[in-house]
Parts: structure tokens; sequence; C-alpha cells
């Protein structure tokens, strides 16, 4: 089968959706389909970079169409206008996460999935009346959500039927459990966030959680040059035991998961990528990837006690669950984990079983697969 992915997403760059997109078009030329996937070139592009499956750690074949060659200012708005021109050859499967694709192959007549999330509730009143001309044409086959919230707002704001929505939780590939920890960590017992520094993604606990405990270590591996530099300032002046490691390309960051005793994830219960007025609060409606690769690393996971985490955990079995407002209950979770081997053991296995079992990035590619070959017949 022929299948294209439009993405709305820059490569290589330090986002999320860019890592969804190239493990979504990797799992899907697993099946030995034929996979093309177009992006974009914008100023959010990394130098430098040699090889984008390098990069991403993908192994399988597929097509990458990255446009324009060069990038410029206005670079991504002129992706958004040229797309139908980059569309040439016929695809049995289209597919897309993004509102400008959407839109172009609605009105290309083109029957597609769309991966709606929380960046599609929109803020912006041009976007909102694009969107409902994509609801208007009707050409979305079905509607991907990434949870169980998602799937209620498009039932309940836009009458979407409940049958032509697929409810699938992004993902992460198997842990590379042959790959070798970082040598040079310091401290007995090291507990380790992976992800960016936007507010409400967990630094507001990390920082005076970390002043609380000074027998612990805690690793920071990500962020952007400022965002860390914000960060550092509200340490407080001598405080030796947490530390920045910076940003780590993806397929390099398994090294640091595998040398952590525990991994951290203390969502806020309003967590914005952009500010407030221009982006939605995704701790409403978000199935992050962190939480997924942390599951596959059999490491035990703490992370914050809202209700679109417990579509996914379950506090004691897979993970144990904190207020995000009570910085005691984070301090309480890790002196436990520490102490008790069998539970940090039982979480661990058990966060591994979950993942192994509903997670990965090769179950979501087959069962969107599945679903698209249903409606088909």
């Amino acid at each position: 089968m022929k299948i294209l992915y439009i993405s709305d997403s820059t490569l290589p760059s330090r986002s999320a959706n860019s890592i969804h997109v190239m493990k979504m078009c990797n799992a899907f030329a697993s099946y030995n389909h034929d996979v093309t996937l177009l992006a974009k070139n914008t100023n959010a592009s990394i130098c430098n970079m040699q090889s984008l499956n390098e990069f991403y750690d993908v192994k399988n074949k597929f097509n990458i169409n990255i446009f324009p060659k060069n990038k410029f200012k206005g670079s991504g708005r002129v992706y958004n206008i040229l797309l139908p021109f980059l569309i040439k050859n016929k695809f049995d499967f289209y597919y897309t996460r993004a509102i400008y694709p959407a839109l172009w192959l609605s009105l290309l007549n083109k029957n597609f999935f769309l991966k709606f999330t929380n960046h599609l509730i929109l803020k912006v009143n041009f976007l909102k009346k694009i969107f409902l001309i994509i609801l208007k044409l009707n050409k979305v086959q079905k509607w991907v959500v990434i949870s169980h919230a998602l799937k209620r707002y498009l039932i309940d704001s836009h009458d979407i039927s409940e049958e032509k929505i697929i409810v699938a939780p992004d993902g992460a590939d198997e842990f590379p459990h042959e790959v070798k920890p970082v040598t040079n960590l310091i401290g007995d017992f090291n507990v380790g966030y992976v992800g960016s520094l936007y507010k409400g993604k967990g630094m507001e606990i990390i920082i005076p959680l970390s002043s609380r405990m000074p027998n612990v270590d805690f690793h920071i591996v990500g962020g952007k040059e400022k965002d860390i530099l914000h960060w550092k300032r509200e340490i407080n002046e001598g405080q030796k035991n947490i530390h920045f490691h910076g940003f780590i390309p993806h397929a390099k960051t398994p090294q640091y998961i595998k040398s952590f005793d525990v991994l951290i994830a203390p969502y806020q219960s309003s967590v914005h990528v952009k500010d407030e007025k221009s982006s939605n609060n995704i701790a409403l409606w978000m199935s992050p990837l962190k939480i997924f690769e942390y599951m596959s690393s059999q490491r035990a996971l703490i992370t914050s006690d809202i209700p679109i985490l417990k579509e996914i955990l379950i506090n004691g079995e897979n993970a144990i669950l904190c207020d995000p407002d009570k910085i005691s209950e984070w301090e309480d979770a890790i002196n436990v984990l520490m102490n008790n081997e069998i539970l940090s053991d039982k979480i661990s296995s058990n966060a591994y079983h979950d993942f192994l079992k509903n997670y990965t990035w090769k179950q979501r590619a087959n069962n969107l697969i599945n679903e698209f070959n249903n409606k088909v017949l």
C-alpha cells in the first residue's frame, strides 16, 4: 500500500511532533508499505545534521520530502500554500495531523485520516474557519485522537459520530536494552527528567524538590538554552544536586534514561507549550511521548495524578501518581522507591508489560492500517 503522511513538522528539529511523524512513518514502513513523508524546512531546523534516520533512530526505509530545499523566513508558510503541488502521485492512504494539509486534502477530494490533537482546538479565528470548512467538506474518513478526553471533545463540540473516531494513544519504540548508560553521573541515587522545560512540564516541582532532597541527584535532559538559564536562576545558591544536560538527540536519550534509578514527569494541571493566549492547556488532552518512553525503559515512574494520565496509568501498579500541587507527595514517592526495591521492580515491570501490550509505534501503525482496510472494505 502507498501511504502519504503530510506533516506540519520541521525536520530535523527538537519538537516532539517531529519524533512522532518519523516514528509513525518508520512503523508504517516496517509492514513493507511504500511510505512517503512530507515535511517542511524552516528556521527551526537543526543545522549540521547528517542523517535523519540516525538523529531519530529509525531503521526502516521510507521516502522523505522536505520543502523548500533552503529555509528562509516564512518558508513554513510557503510550504502550507504550495502543498497541493507537492501531492503529485496517487496514494492509497492519506494521513495528516495538521490543519493546512487537512484543508488541501479536503479541497482535492481526497479521503484521509486526520490525527486530531490539542493544537487543532483552535484559538485563532482564521484557523477556526478553515476547520469548519474541513468539517463541511466531510472528507475525513477517521478522526484519530490520542485520548478518550479528545474523543469526548469531538463528539460534544462538533457532533462527530463515535464510529468515525479512533482512540490511539501515542507510543514509543521498544527500549534498546543493549545501550550503555552514561558513566559520569554523580550520586548514589539518580532521578531523571527527559523533555522540554516549558511552563507546566514539571520544573516547578523539580526545583523545590531537589532542594528538599540533598541526598538525591536530579538530572534534566532537554530544554532550550534560554529555558535552562531561566531554571538555573531558580536554584538555591550553592546547590549541587541538580544537573542540566541540555538538548540530547532523541536517538541518544536511552543512554541517559538507563542511567537513572527513577524517572519523573511532574506535569502541572495547566501545561502550555506557547503563551497561554495562543495555546491550549494540553494537560486536558495530552498523551505524552515521554510517558511511553519511560514505560519502555523498565525504570520506575513517578508522574502527576491528573485525569488524562489515568487513562494509561494506575497508581501503585505501573506508576506512582502524585498531586501536582503537593511537593511532599513527590518527596515521599522518591523515598519509597529508593528504599523499597520490591515496589520499584513491580512498578517498572508492570509498566513495561503494559507498554509492550498496548503502546508500541508498530502496534499503533498496525491498528490504523487495519482501520483503513476495514473502511475500504
